[in-house]
């Protein structure tokens, strides 16, 4: 029971499941051949989970880092918003709106689209989120007109939606105001033109 041995060597030396140093192969049989190659797929491991943690750290900074406000939704909640989330959202803290339902933060006659839009991401249906204009409500009672673009990732090993938002209420100010010059304008030709 060669094996049976090494299980045993195995489980008393990672009691708190710390597989990151190898065994030693003092056997040239099968086992100990067997132990190497254990210990080679250890070490890929190690190195794998090192590059992600690298990689993690890198895309958290620049998120952290970045003037647009992101969050990022896995399973209907927020669990990442950053910097210029809270800001613009006007939260005390970023993980104040952590494990929030998305929903709080938009009007509830938007949630019906909204819904399917994240279902057919996450189902990879769609690879990106389509420029959306959504209302928020502040916690004042002030609304604000907020465009909503995203892409599914994978957050933490799931599928997850990554967010970037803008506030648009001043473009949106800006646009209503030229429409409405220019329909002044146009009722003013068409009073001459008349007369």
């Amino acid at each position: 029971a060669p094996l049976a041995k090494a299980v045993v060597a195995l489980e008393g030396r990672f009691p708190d499941r710390d597989v990151s140093l190898p065994l030693l192969a003092v056997r040239k049989d099968e086992v100990g051949r067997l132990i190497e190659a254990f210990n080679q797929l250890l070490g890929k491991l190690s190195a794998r989970e090192a590059s992600l943690r690298d990689s993690e750290e890198s895309y958290r900074a620049l998120f952290e880092l970045s003037p647009e406000a992101i969050i990022v939704i896995r399973s209907h909640r927020i669990v990442f918003a950053n910097h210029a989330a809270k800001r613009l959202l006007e939260q005390d803290t970023g993980t104040a709106l952590v494990g929030r339902e998305w929903r709080e933060l938009i009007e509830p006659e938007d949630w019906p689209r909204n819904d399917e839009l994240l279902e057919k991401l996450l189902r990879g249906e769609l690879s990106e989120l389509p420029s959306l204009e959504r209302c928020f409500r502040m916690r004042g009672g002030r609304v604000l007109d907020l465009e909503i673009t995203g892409s599914r990732a994978v957050f933490g090993g799931e599928a997850a939606l990554v967010t970037v938002i803008r506030e648009v209420s001043e473009r949106r100010r800006t646009e209503q105001n030229r429409l409405e010059e220019v329909s002044r304008q146009r009722d003013t030709l068409v009073r001459e033109v008349h007369h």
